[in-house]
């Protein structure tokens, strides 16, 4: 499954290395019915890149909880941004570090994460310069990472998370 980010703003567009600001929002209809872990790969939305193909340097990722994640049976959640494994043209594929950009946040009912953002928290992230994504034949693909205990994140009845990104160096423009 495939969600594509929205530009929010361009960042200094004046000179060499100028970025952008995209978001997303990850409710249960984006997320899948399977227990475990399942991923969400993220594209620009561009018809100048290739879908989750994109060459880029990370500088930023966030996760907002909006809205915490419950009904149905679920009974535990989380969410994270990682790397998937770019093993297909799509950004298919098994993740290669599901949390590299921001850590598992607790999601679900009883978790006080709401309206609280976390910035950076993933070990690939601790860079000064962010994590680059290479363009085709990649190792990394931006991916939502979601974890539900006894039923997936897509069987919850209620939830919205809000991921927030800055890319700059942008291969062919967005």
């Amino acid at each position: 499954m495939a969600k594509a980010l929205r530009k929010i703003q361009t960042v200094n567009n004046q000179g060499a290395g100028g970025g952008y600001n995209f978001q997303v929002e990850i409710t249960p209809a984006d997320l899948s019915t399977s227990t475990g872990e399942e991923f969400v790969f993220l594209t620009l939305g561009s018809g100048k890149a290739a879908a989750a193909l994109f060459a880029g340097t990370i500088r930023r990722a966030s996760i907002t909880i909006l809205e915490k994640f419950s009904g149905g049976t679920l009974s535990d959640a989380t969410i994270a941004i990682g790397l998937g494994d770019g093993s297909t043209t799509n950004g298919g594929g098994t993740s290669s570090n599901g949390d590299a950009l921001v850590e598992e946040v607790n999601c679900f009912s009883t978790d006080d994460t709401q309206d609280l953002e976390f910035i950076n928290t993933g070990a690939d992230l601790d860079d000064a310069f962010g994590k680059v994504v290479a363009a085709s034949g990649n190792t990394s693909v931006l991916a939502v990472v979601s974890n539900g205990s006894t039923v997936g994140m897509g069987s919850a009845t209620q939830g919205k998370a809000l991921l927030k990104f800055d890319i700059s160096n942008v291969a062919a423009g967005v």
